[in-house]
């Protein structure tokens, strides 16, 4: 199967409208795999992918088809919107690298849990979770910013927040802690995009 390294999400209509896009259509590139073909032809965190040779990309599933259909070291030109601005860059597809086996004593190490924090009908808690049990660990100890609960008919819920959600930053600033969590949300005001490890959301007041 092709492959060229990219986490992707839909475009829904809160994103369409908060990224001033004048339609629902495209696919966001959440997150591009380090040495992967995505990175290697200059693609980003945060781009939208517009269409692959020309062919319209209208949601996530048509780009996995397109591309897993694709041929190995077949290039694909993909136009793409960055900062408002259309760019086209040449990607070469690879063949899908095996997963490594996740390490089965990571899985079951022990997270701590530290206080809550509410906003928005979230309430989040940092959890300290030891090196090698989380994709963001690094080092002897990480901390997630872990959604606990999200308040039915909140804000939060609207935006598609879901307990589990780990949140990455708000308003394109980092969370790591819950001061940091707290100094965030005690002045965002207005529409704010919060990132999860799932995808990106927009949370209204």
């Amino acid at each position: 199967a092709g492959w060229i390294g990219v986490n992707i999400q839909d475009i829904n209509p809160r994103l369409a409208q908060y990224f001033g896009l004048s339609t629902n259509e495209g696919v966001r590139i959440l997150k591009v795999v380090e040495n992967a073909p995505a990175q290697k032809a200059g693609l980003k965190d945060g781009d939208i992918v517009l269409s692959i040779n020309n062919a319209k990309i209208r949601d996530s599933l048509s780009l996995i088809r397109y591309i897993t259909n694709s041929e190995i070291g077949r290039e694909l030109k993909i136009k793409i919107l960055r900062d408002d601005k259309e760019l086209e860059v040449a990607v070469t597809v690879e063949k899908r690298p095996l997963l490594e086996m996740p390490n089965k004593n990571a899985s079951s190490a022990k997270t701590t849990a530290l206080p809550t924090q509410n906003w928005r009908g979230l309430e989040v808690q940092a959890v300290a979770v030891p090196a090698g049990a989380s994709s963001k660990a690094g080092g002897d100890i990480s901390k997630n910013i872990v959604v606990k609960k999200v308040a039915p008919g909140s804000p939060g819920q609207a935006a598609g927040i879901q307990e589990g959600d780990i949140i990455l930053s708000i308003n394109k600033t980092a969370v790591n802690t819950l001061a940091d969590y707290q100094t965030v949300t005690g002045t965002a005001t207005g529409r704010c995009l919060v990132r999860t490890e799932r995808g990106y959301f927009v949370i209204e007041e």
